[in-house]
């Protein structure tokens, strides 16, 4: 069951390729859902598909899941 929650987290909040959940976290009521893309991911803009050069981490506050809240 463990191993399935990152897709079952992918399918509620609807992440799709080339992102991916790469972890869950829980401190108390809260849920830390980290998402990232695989190294080398081709992102389509425009009908153009672009490769990543620069990243930033960044947090978003996302609405609650049941009682957690949910980063």
């Amino acid at each position: 069951m463990i191993n399935e929650l990152p897709r079952f987290f992918e399918k509620i909040l609807n992440i799709n390729e080339p992102w991916r959940i790469e972890k869950i976290e829980q401190d108390g009521n809260k849920v830390n859902i980290y998402v990232n893309f695989k190294r080398g991911a081709k992102f389509e803009i425009n009908g153009k598909r672009y490769g990543a050069y620069d990243t930033v981490k960044k947090t978003w506050r996302h609405l609650n899941l049941f009682q957690y809240e949910t980063y």
